[in-house]
């Protein structure tokens, strides 16, 4: 797993762990964090929206659940984003440490 981090004057602001799968052309966030005094400002979508620039052409999933109080927020994120940040399983190349399986370890692909 990776962090992304936003500070603003040199104070935390928002973070949220990510991982790629270069194989499947897939990524997972989890855990977004804002800082209290940021929150509904949009910080969230503009962390994420960064990510997904940083990591272009890839699908975006969530993989522990949408609480049910942050379901209205992974919808408006979401839009037009491919994978729309639904909840999904982390995929088979994925270990579950959050690195990527060696491709000798994977299952025989049919």
């Amino acid at each position: 797993m990776a962090l992304q981090e936003a500070n603003l004057g040199g104070r935390f602001a928002f973070v949220v762990e990510y991982i790629v799968c270069k194989y499947c052309q897939a990524a997972w966030v989890d855990k977004p964090h804002t800082a209290e005094e940021y929150q509904r400002k949009g910080l969230a979508s503009t962390g994420l929206k960064a990510l997904r620039e940083e990591n272009p052409g890839l699908r975006w999933f969530t993989a522990s659940g949408h609480m049910r109080d942050a379901r209205a927020f992974w919808e408006s994120v979401g839009i037009d984003v491919p994978g729309g940040y639904e909840d999904r399983e982390l995929c088979e190349h994925i270990d579950r440490h959050g690195g990527l399986k060696p491709r000798w370890m994977l299952k025989e692909q049919r």
